[in-house]
Order: structure tokens, then sequence, then C-alpha cells
């Protein structure tokens, strides 16, 4: 997930965010590893969300992260 966020700034920067998110959009299979295991910004969680929304019931994806139970 770190660099997702890093890729989608870079993509902002580059002016290329709408084409990597329709590539993310027809992956048959995304699988999300480090699944928030640090804290977001506004930006991060914004990305996130447009990337859950563009692929919701039409393209399957695992979050995956790991916990600590001693916090």
């Amino acid at each position: 997930m770190p660099e997702l966020f890093s890729k989608f700034e870079e993509k902002r920067i580059q002016g290329k965010y709408n084409e990597y998110l329709n590539r993310l959009e027809k992956n048959d299979l995304l699988i999300i590893d480090e699944f928030l295991l640090k804290p977001t910004n506004e930006s991060e969680r914004s990305d996130l969300l447009e990337l859950i929304e563009i692929r919701c019931n039409k393209k399957s994806t695992i979050f995956c992260s790991q916990y600590s139970f001693n916090g």
C-alpha cells in the first residue's frame, strides 16, 4: 500500500493519475498488502476510496494486513 500511494502521487505530478487509475481498474484481481498499517493523509484516503469505487462490483480486490495483538 505505501508503494501504491507513492505511485498515485507520482502519476498525479506527471499528469497521468487518471490513466494509472484506469490501468488499476482493468486488472481482474488487485491485491493490496500492508493495508492501513500506517496512518494516511486526506489525499491517500481519497485515492484509496476512488480505487475501491471504480472496482466495486466489477473486479476482485483483496486487502491484506498484519496486526500485532501486542499493539
